[in-house]
């Protein structure tokens, strides 16, 4: 009891050293990039829109078929953040960043649901650059939310000296990221399993040996058209059950197929409402499916599979573009991880706020 008072102690210091101004932002979100580079029609991105089908042949494909591997395992993560405090660094404002974050996995056997042993995960975070702190002083902060139930996650930036917005963007970017890793590590417990993971796939396999996985990513917004604008109207051109063929999008770690569905009815919504971008590596299905043929039957079949475990759930606010599994491990998922407002108000307290 002594020592954990004395390292709360520590934090009432080092608000006085670096004049620690607490704040209480709203929760801060990711923010997606523009591709300025989509209408750039070199011979190999001809070459990758051309994976499944020549692009002066595309055209709506309808699904249907049984998967060979369909993905009975289900997996998303979340992180919840907010500003929390600005220390005056070297002269320079220096957010920090309080986030939750967590991942989990539910599997489906037939209709029943059921959360998958010990892969979930959960973790308090205070994030904030270490450029130019003193180690004791990092030592005491990470002495001191550690006594609040929180961890340390202190990186170097290669520009310390940026705007306080680019800095606080970065810092979220820090939780983001220990999300992801949560996720992986999640989704690597189990890598025999066909599953989907929803977000970005290419975050989650970053290793050659996981390029291999029968894992698929579903991306439900759709702001920034990963095909040119001659291609790109085929999106809103899809009915229920339709995709576009798939194509090569090539990352930093991995190369992927990728394909847009409609996933339900828009109705009278927005052209884009009901569409999903679903993703595989390519090593997973030109190593498992020999022939062009299969793969694209594999496409086909996992599509209008994930179709039947759409949400039906009408007052749901993304269920024209969500999957009933992954609604319900949302559901599970929110309600084990603790709660950002009561733990800001701790952070507050502990540096005398």
């Amino acid at each position: 009891m002594v020592q954990g008072a004395q390292e709360l102690m520590g934090l009432r210091s080092l608000a006085d050293r670096y004049g620690v101004r607490a704040i209480d932002d709203l929760p801060f979100g990711a923010q997606l990039l523009d591709r300025d580079d989509v209408e750039d029609e070199t011979a190999e991105k001809l070459d990758n829109l051309g994976w499944e089908r020549a692009a002066e042949d595309w055209q709506p494909i309808a699904t249907g078929g049984t998967p060979s591997q369909p993905p009975t395992r289900f997996i998303d993560g979340s992180v919840s953040g907010r500003t929390v405090a600005v220390f005056n660094v070297a002269g320079g404002l220096r957010p920090a960043l309080l986030a939750v974050i967590g991942a989990m996995a539910v599997e489906l056997n037939g209709r029943e649901l059921r959360r998958c042993g010990d892969t979930v995960r959960t973790e308090s975070l205070f994030c904030i650059f270490a450029n130019q702190f003193a180690r004791p002083d990092l030592d005491a902060l990470q002495a001191g939310v550690g006594q609040l139930g929180i961890n340390l996650v202190s990186p170097t930036t290669n520009d310390p000296s940026a705007a306080f917005e680019v800095l606080r963007r970065r810092t979220w970017d820090i939780a983001r990221r220990c999300m992801e890793d949560a996720e992986r590590d999640v989704l690597l417990r189990c890598p025999t399993t066909p599953c989907l993971l929803d977000g970005l796939l290419e975050r989650r396999v970053t290793t050659v040996a996981s390029q291999v996985i029968p894992a698929f990513g579903m991306v439900k917004r759709q702001l920034n058209p990963l095909l040119p604008q001659r291609l790109a109207h085929l999106i809103h051109d899809l009915a229920p059950g339709e995709r576009t063929p798939a194509f090569i999008v090539d990352t930093e770690h991995v190369s992927l197929v990728t394909w847009y569905f409609r996933l339900s009815d828009p109705g009278r919504a927005a052209p884009t409402a009901g569409i999903v971008r679903l993703t595989a590596t390519r090593a997973y299905l030109e190593t498992t499916f020999a022939d062009a043929a299969a793969r694209a039957a594999e496409i086909s079949a996992v599509s209008a599979w994930l179709r039947q475990l759409r949400c039906r759930q009408s007052s749901y606010r993304r269920a024209a573009v969500s999957l009933e599994p992954i609604v319900r491990l949302e559901d599970q998922l929110h309600a084990l991880l603790p709660s950002l407002s009561q733990l800001t108000a701790r952070v507050h307290r502990a540096f005398g706020e």
